[in-house]
């Protein structure tokens, strides 16, 4: 049975306006979520979704929504979450105790579940590093009814070596020495502090001295080869274990803007689950929760910015909806501060959620509305828990109703976080949804934009990282040719020669194609008597005009930032001129920031800009 034959009277549509964000758990340590509730009573098991760990989370954000709702519609209440330090839960990485604080926040939710629905027992659905949080937290439990262990990691010295292997991989570069702390792990942009990692590494499968659930399904990844330890682990302790192979993971796991929803995976696990009559929900309740989450603090200790500067340290989180329903985002507020500074809304990174990429945006948010700023986490239609507008589709990186989208949003912000006008920033198509924002919008007073890929997006342009990872090879070669240790690298052969080369000579072509760009531009300009439909540089200097403070961030070695010398070899001269505008170059980090001290860098000198173009 599927879930659309088990509903044929709803949608997924419908599920998705159905579903509640809630904040639960202990004071002081709230998680967020989503419970996904069923059309009338519940016909099925409650499911609990555990996320993985890191950017495994980001990239299966969508496909496990896309899960939770298709629970939903087969009668089958569903609870998403984020552990308690990841995603829009109160916390940080930094923070000691992880691993505990991670599988207390599977135990929060259990307890959640069964308060929002009624039911003796749930069922468990972990994903990767969250089917062995998910096994450890219903090991010391007798109210889960079912473990669904999807692509699972035995132990987490597994989960080490892949985060490990996913940093080496998404890197490119060899880290700075002191840029992470002494034992820690910096994986594709998100901390795994020393004492994390070796919480992790006392994980393991084998170890458990008591069956986590009676009954288990396990679905190994469709995309690698993986061992059987996770099933034989869990028979040795007398669980009635289920092995079947669905497609779909492989898929899922992707970047945020490539990711597929995996459709077979999903209808297998819920037939699966739709089996298991112990833990059904008698009812549903109405859902009451919390309406705020009071963030303790922001983390911005770890920015090494004054506490002085600070307003206050009292800020709250809330979910705010559009007026329609359709836009979803996240509003940290200060409280006690009377005259609140612009409010900040951050449109999405690519098609990342609104955590923003390695969780930058809830660094920032935070942060910042210590400092008397508002901040809007936005998903924009399409992307992370905004539904589209009718008529297009899902992960529509630079959607053509982005701008639209910032404008509604705006409007349905408390009247008085609009008071001092707005400031629209995001990183990607984030930054090009600002600058167009700037060009067409009222009530603007400032734009952020951070590593924009292109200015004026078209659908020929490329998504891939492969379509600009030249540039950023390219900036290391250049780097190294200066170094005596590269040529003796070199000299003893453990340099890919014959690899330099091509992509030396790829970014000579691109430099000459580039250059031919310019020439022709010049020539159509001079044609048409001076005018030009797309001139970032004049674009700017309207925006500029209109009084509105500009800033840009590159990383060193951005494609963007190559684009914008190559068609306007005196843009950065022009624009520095310009009364309201500041540039920023940061030493190359990854287009997302994604080591430790470039995030640290960023957040820290946007702090302190943001103060000085907006003071008390």
């Amino acid at each position: 049975m599927t879930a659309a034959e088990a509903a044929p009277e709803t949608s997924r549509r419908d599920a998705r306006r159905r579903a509640v964000p809630l904040y639960f758990g202990p004071d002081g340590a709230e998680l967020f979520g989503w419970f996904h509730r069923p059309h009338g009573s519940g016909r099925g098991p409650v499911i609990v979704i555990c996320p993985p760990l890191g950017y495994p989370m980001i990239m299966s954000h969508r496909g496990l929504r896309h899960l939770a709702e298709a629970a939903a519609c087969a009668g089958m209440p569903a609870l998403r979450f984020d552990y308690h330090g990841t995603g829009d839960s109160s916390g940080s990485d930094y923070m000691p105790g992880r691993v505990d604080a991670w599988i207390a926040s599977v135990d929060h939710a259990i307890a959640e579940a069964r308060r929002l629905t009624g039911a003796s027992e749930v069922v468990l659905v972990g994903i990767r590093a969250g089917s062995l949080l998910a096994a450890y937290a219903a090991s010391r439990r007798s109210d889960v009814g079912g473990l669904i262990a999807w692509a699972p990691v035995a132990s987490g010295r597994t989960q080490v070596r892949e985060l490990q292997a996913v940093e080496q991989l998404m890197s490119g570069y060899e880290p700075v020495a002191g840029e992470v702390p002494e034992g820690a792990v910096m994986a594709a942009g998100f901390m795994f502090s020393r004492d994390t990692i070796e919480g992790l590494r006392e994980l393991d499968i084998r170890r458990l001295g008591r069956a986590p659930s009676p009954r288990v399904l396990v679905v190994p990844r469709d995309d690698l080869p993986e061992d059987d330890k996770f099933a034989m682990a869990l028979e040795r302790l007398g669980t009635e274990v289920t092995r079947a192979s669905y497609a779909g993971f492989g898929g899922m796991m992707r970047d945020a803007h490539a990711t597929q929803v995996p459709e077979d995976a999903i209808k297998g696990i819920l037939q699966w689950a739709g089996g298991l009559t112990t833990a059904v929900a008698p009812a549903i309740a109405e859902t009451s929760n919390r309406p705020v989450l009071r963030c303790i603090s922001s983390g911005a200790e770890m920015l090494g910015l004054s506490a002085s500067t600070r307003l206050t340290t009292d800020i709250v989180e809330q979910p705010l909806h559009g007026h329609d329903g359709r836009l979803f985002g996240i509003l940290t507020r200060p409280l006690g501060v009377t005259a609140p500074r612009p409010v900040i809304i951050l449109a999405n990174a690519g098609a990342v959620h609104r955590i923003g990429a390695s969780r930058l945006y809830v660094t920032m948010a935070r942060t910042w509305a210590e400092r008397g700023f508002p901040v809007l986490r936005l998903d924009i239609g399409g992307i992370g828990d905004s539904p589209p507008f009718p008529g297009m589709t899902e992960n529509d990186t630079y959607s053509a109703r982005a701008v639209a989208d910032i404008g509604e949003a705006a409007a349905a912000l408390p009247d008085e976080c609009r008071a001092a006008g707005l400031v629209i920033g995001g990183l990607c198509s984030g930054a090009h949804a600002a600058f167009h924002a700037a060009l067409t919008c009222e009530g603007i007073v400032g734009i952020i934009m951070m590593n924009p890929i292109v200015f004026y997006w078209k659908p020929s342009d490329a998504l891939e990282v492969s379509a600009w990872m030249t540039h950023k090879e390219v900036h290391r070669y250049q780097q190294r040719l200066t170094s005596l240790d590269s040529w003796r690298r070199v000299l003893q052969g453990k340099v890919n020669i014959r690899y330099a080369a091509r992509t030396v000579g790829n970014w000579i072509r691109s430099r000459v194609q580039a250059h031919s760009q310019t020439l022709l531009r010049g020539v159509s300009r001079a044609n048409s008597g001076g005018s030009e439909e797309q001139d970032v540089v004049k674009d700017l200097e309207r925006i500029s005009g209109k009084g509105i403070d500009t800033v840009l961030v590159f990383s060193r070695g951005e494609p963007g930032l190559f684009q914008l010398h190559a068609q306007y070899t005196d843009a950065l001269d022009r624009l520095r001129r310009l009364p309201r505008f500041t540039y920023h170059e940061v030493a190359w980090s990854g287009h997302t920031f994604t080591n430790f001290q470039a995030q640290l860098t960023v957040v820290g000198l946007l702090t302190e800009h943001l103060e000085r173009a907006f003071p008390v």
